[in-house]
């Protein structure tokens, strides 16, 4: 299939790296196995959007092409399943977001505003009440109907926290630790706090300075490390057994299972593609050298190291790259990597002219412009309130 897929690359290429539409529609209809599209040339149901949360989906590579540049084959194994695709697919023209999309985008949005809006006024109202009366629960009474929330929802004790903690419904928060590093008395209250769900208005109810912790504060802690360390020793030393007992990749999927583990096979492992399958799958520069440097048949007698986990790999076989390949490919990789680059530079550059322009205060925000744009649209004969 990789061999058939490269002779579709060349023959769409044939006249340069720029294919026409009608080019495209032809070998599409007579090669393409995807019946949905084939009978359309190719052409896909919706245009393809920005979506960070799959950056290795092959469509996702559309975005960053010119119009009519096509890609080399793609493999691709479906998420969730054993389906492997390769994929040829060419940039088409951009589509403008039609009015209706973008009517819907707006809705949410000017909703998501005005709810925060509305969010940001009420944490204003209970952070003065607060500062005035030092009881949370009265404020907490008080405001528990307008925040649509019980009293017990709404006051939370955390155990005593320093710089880098994950506090219980809010996690590590570096605008939560900045919220409480100035309250230093016993009920001093703080301004309110954006955190997950909504915002955090802190009160003191004592402090601790810095000093040797007593073991009763530690142990805890101490023996969630101590079962972490033990259970990684267990794992590491019953990856140490497999691949030492392994003489080949079947007897390794048979040792495997004997351990209660499942061996995986993954067909077409490229170099610099993550190994394994679902969000679990990565890969680093360790495995990669090792992975370069075996023959078929080998197998890594030593267990390698893969963010929290341990890795044996066998080879069963193994096809090296082709230069012919890379050399008709080189200019979409070099331009590939290049594209990366700039997009790294300029993000740099943006965040750097942000923090620039918001140190010299040329970021200015308009609260009464702001509040016009999310007051809430007015029927004929309204007034507003």
């Amino acid at each position: 299939a990789q061999v058939k897929a490269t002779e579709i690359e060349s023959r769409l290429k044939k006249d340069g790296e720029v294919v026409s539409e009608d080019t495209f529609a032809n070998v599409a209809k007579g090669e393409s196995q995807n019946p949905a599209t084939a009978v359309l040339g190719g052409k896909l149901s919706a245009p393809v959007r920005e979506n960070p949360n799959k950056p290795d989906d092959p469509y996702q590579r559309l975005l960053k092409m010119k119009p009519g540049e096509v890609t080399e084959p793609i493999p691709y194994t479906i998420p969730g399943t054993n389906q492997k695709r390769i994929y040829i697919l060419r940039r088409g023209d951009e589509v403008p977001k039609s009015f209706d999309d973008a009517k819907k985008e707006l809705d949410v949005s000017l909703r998501n505003r005005r709810a925060y809006a509305a969010a940001t006024d009420l944490a204003s109202k209970i952070s003065d009440e607060l500062k005035q009366n030092k009881d949370p629960q009265k404020t907490a009474s008080d405001f528990a109907s307008q925040a649509n929330m019980s009293v017990a929802d709404m006051v939370r004790e955390t155990p005593y926290v320093k710089p880098g903690d994950n506090v219980d419904k809010i996690g590590v928060s570096q605008q939560f630790e900045d919220g409480i590093k100035d309250l230093n008395n016993p009920q001093d209250v703080g301004d309110k706090t954006p955190v997950p769900e909504g915002f955090a208005i802190p009160m003191l109810i004592d402090q601790k300075p810095p000093r040797d912790a007593d073991f009763d504060e530690v142990k805890a802690q101490i023996v969630e490390v101590v079962k972490l360390e033990k259970a990684r020793a267990q794992v590491q030393d019953i990856a140490n057994q497999i691949a030492s007992g392994s003489a080949n990749a079947d007897a390794l999927a048979a040792l495997a299972t004997s351990k209660g583990l499942k061996a995986q096979d993954q067909k077409s492992f490229i170099l610099g593609t993550p190994l394994g399958q679902g969000p679990s799958a990565t890969t680093n520069d360790a495995l990669e050298e090792t992975i370069f440097g075996m023959k078929t048949g080998d197998i890594t007698k030593t267990p390698i190291q893969l963010g929290d986990n341990w890795v044996i790999v066998g080879v069963k076989n193994r096809q090296d790259a082709s230069m012919d390949d890379y050399a008709k490919q080189r200019d979409d990789l070099t331009e590939q990597m290049l594209q990366q680059k700039r997009n790294s530079v300029f993000t740099d550059y943006l965040s750097a002219t942000k923090q620039k322009m918001e140190t010299d205060g040329k970021i200015v925000l308009y609260p009464d412009v702001i509040a016009k744009v999310d007051v809430p649209d007015q029927q004929p004969g309204e007034e507003q309130q």
